[in-house]
């Protein structure tokens, strides 16, 4: 029937997947991107190795506007570097440091 009520009711199936009364899908709000992004090298990585492709394209998803990275392996940062590039970030500043 026309001009029958249905209540905006917001039912929850499943994950994040959200339906309103009438089964249409209902937009999820997400957080606003980060500024930025703090990397570090996990401790168990083989040496001269960057970073697993999953995190770079989890770090794409993010659209993070910088990102400062800490690195002990100088070969395992030139692999993520050139990473990052291909995924649209470029170097501005480099800060070498030797205790």
């Amino acid at each position: 029937r026309s001009g029958e009520f249905r209540p905006e009711v917001t039912l929850r199936e499943g994950g994040n997947n959200k339906l309103t009364a009438n089964m249409e899908a209902a937009p999820v709000q997400t957080l606003p991107p980060p500024d930025v992004i703090v990397i570090t090298q996990p401790k168990d990585r083989k040496a001269g190795r960057g970073s697993k492709r999953y995190f770079h394209n989890w770090l794409r998803s993010t659209a993070a506007r910088a990102i400062i990275y800490v690195s002990v392996d100088a070969d395992a940062f030139r692999a993520d570097l050139k990473a990052l590039m291909q995924l649209g970030y470029g170097l501005q500043r480099l800060q070498p440091f030797d205790p």
